[in-house]
């Protein structure tokens, strides 16, 4: 475990690697700089951010993450889990769902990702993949300043068209109803939240 403070846990931790990253970094990064930050703290260490969140176990290594995700051995999951999609779903997504139920919907869905039907999509990802190359290229050479966020959602709507829906949306291209429409959905995103969360 990295250096705990008896009253703020690893808040101060926590907020000095915040200090060193930019300031819109994802929090996701935290437990990769920790394991910079200290190098002999092993692939399994406790992260105590309370009151901002319950504490966690963090794990970093694939095959300790195998260990306890495995279909026979899946623990329930953290109710902050279900937090994001409940409000949408009522719980009935496979990010909510849990034990039979889960494990019900989750047969279904694995042929999609089996890594026969996944190396299938290669060609057609590759594809929408080369259009925001080309894109970013020439961005490249204009030299000038743009959200890659925003530009990066486009690309995986693209995506998820062409692999889930078999349609192109082209919301990657200058103007289009559906670049229209990602537009108004995307600054609308920036403003507004899922009423009480």
């Amino acid at each position: 475990m990295p250096p705990h403070n008896v009253v703020l846990g690893h808040l101060g931790l926590a907020a000095s690697i915040q200090k060193s990253l930019p300031s819109d970094a994802h929090g996701h990064y935290l437990a990769d700089q920790i394991r910079q930050r200290y190098p002999d703290l092993g692939s399994t260490f406790y992260l105590d951010l309370w009151p901002f969140s319950d504490p966690m176990l963090v794990v970093t290594d694939p095959d300790v993450i195998a260990q306890f995700s495995a279909p026979d051995r899946l623990l329930p999951k953290h109710p902050g889990v279900k937090t994001f999609m409940y409000p949408i779903t009522g719980g009935y997504d496979l990010n909510c769902l849990d034990g039979e139920t889960w494990k019900f919907w989750r047969k279904l869905f694995n042929p999609g990702f089996s890594a026969a039907h996944m190396q299938s999509l290669v060609p057609t990802i590759v594809e929408e993949v080369a259009v925001f190359r080309k894109d970013l290229l020439q961005r490249a050479e204009e030299g000038g300043l743009f959200s890659f966020e925003d530009h990066a959602l486009k690309l995986a709507i693209d995506v998820i068209g062409r692999v889930a829906l078999l349609v192109s949306l082209q919301i990657s291209a200058p103007i289009s109803p559906t670049h229209l429409a990602s537009e108004t959905l995307s600054s609308a995103s920036k403003t507004s939240t899922i009423r009480g969360y």
